[in-house]
């Protein structure tokens, strides 16, 4: 991706958001959204390439899923109902700079498939559950007619048949060399 500089987002009058966040679907649906908006996306998959992005770039709104001082973005209808988005937006083309928008989450599962999350109380899963923004969105969605329920099914098998295929093919590949298994895990200096 190239940096896009103030001088090209504001000859476009175009703000540029930049999408934070190490999932590729969580950044896809964000930047969904914000294409609505007329926005400019960058995206970044870890704290290092976002800040090279942001000194860079100098994008107009950046929407992160880092724990930083600012609104709760967990549920995503709430973020659009308080239309944070199209604050920040306004604000970035009326020249008055950059918005964080912070997008809190909670974990549903375990860290992996052999991971039963016993150590996290019963009660804050229920919490959670309510707050779902998987499951709220869906509900925006099937609320507004742009989804139906037979087309969240659909997309949940096609999802799972990805994932199935996915796993698949990992099954098939061999193990890494013994010497490769640490690559990546520790910092190896510069």
């Amino acid at each position: 991706m190239t940096a896009i500089t103030p001088l090209h987002a504001a000859t476009n009058k175009r703000p540029v958001a930049l999408l934070v966040d190490r999932d590729p679907d969580t950044r896809r649906m964000y930047a969904e959204y914000l294409k609505l908006s007329s926005c400019i996306i960058e995206e970044a998959d870890d704290g290092r390439a976002a800040l090279a992005k942001a000194i860079s770039g100098r994008p107009d709104i950046i929407v992160t899923e880092t724990h930083l001082p600012g609104m709760s973005g967990f549920d995503l209808c709430s973020l659009l109902r308080q239309d944070a988005a199209t604050r920040a937006i306004e604000r970035a083309r009326s020249g008055h700079g950059p918005t964080l928008i912070e997008c809190k989450t909670f974990r549903m599962t375990g860290h992996s498939a052999h991971d039963d999350a016993g150590y996290v109380p019963p009660e804050l899963f229920e919490l959670w559950e309510e707050r779902d923004p998987i499951h709220r969105f869906e509900r925006f969605l099937s609320g507004r007619g742009i989804i139906t329920n037979s087309g969240i099914e659909d997309l949940q098998r096609r999802i799972n048949q990805e994932i199935d295929e996915a796993i698949q093919i990992a099954e098939k590949d061999p193990f890494p060399d013994p010497e490769e298994c640490l690559r990546g895990v520790y910092y190896e200096g510069e």
